[in-house]
């Protein structure tokens, strides 16, 4: 009995080995399988984690891009709202202080129009010192680009003059021609070439001819 034990025992190791060398030689041709198709089979699992790993790259990328561009657009509107705080206060003081020149002249002027008036006594004194006081505000005017507009004998413009009357002429006695300008109530000037105020003038007309009429009642033929 002992002897059917040990050929039993034999026989169930020499099937274990058989069986072992089977599952090694599917094993090797499933190797030698793989190697001939020339691809090695890659599992699943590593490719979604590759993935994974370079589509958080991307994002950490994307993510650094967008912060970088947020500062810059943060810091060019910093800088635009001081740019508008500024204009805005330059344009205030450009408003409010504009003309100090300006007035600094023209104080010069009423200094001297005071010290005329100190003379009102004195007629000839009085008149000197209105005359200086009248050079002084002309030559201030100049200063800023002020010039008076010559207007008296030359022709009627409408860009630059404006007509406050009429005066008849006869061409042929004085030698003025209809449209000159004949009286100047009040002068015209430029400021920096550009026409600051229009002159006021009077302008020549012809002398209108006396016509014949024909009588009520009266037909012509």
């Amino acid at each position: 009995m002992i002897n059917e034990d040990i050929e039993n025992t034999d026989d169930f190791v020499k099937e274990n080995e058989s069986i072992k060398d089977g599952s090694d030689t599917a094993t090797h041709v499933e190797t030698q399988a793989t190697s001939s198709n020339g691809q090695i089979t890659i599992p699943e699992d590593s490719i979604q984690h590759e993935d994974s790993i370079q589509h958080n790259d991307e994002l950490t990328i994307a993510r650094a891009e967008a912060e970088e561009q947020k500062k810059k657009y943060l810091y060019l509107y910093a800088e635009f709202e001081n740019y508008k705080k500024r204009a805005i206060k330059e344009r205030a003081d450009f408003f409010k202080f504009g003309h100090e020149s300006l007035m600094r002249e023209l104080l010069q002027v009423v200094d001297n129009l005071e010290r005329a008036l100190l003379h009102t006594t004195n007629l000839d004194a009085l008149v000197a010192g209105i005359q200086l006081v009248h050079q002084q505000v002309k030559e201030s005017l100049n200063k800023f680009g002020v010039i008076p507009m010559e207007a008296l004998g030359l022709k009627f413009n409408p860009d630059l003059h404006e007509a406050v009357g009429q005066e008849e002429i006869d061409p042929k006695a004085n030698g003025r021609q209809e449209g000159d300008v004949l009286q100047e109530h009040q002068k015209g000037y430029f400021l920096h070439g550009r026409l600051l105020r229009p002159a006021r003038v009077v302008v020549a007309i012809a002398a209108q001819q006396n016509q014949s009429r024909v009588p009520l009642g009266n037909s012509c033929v």
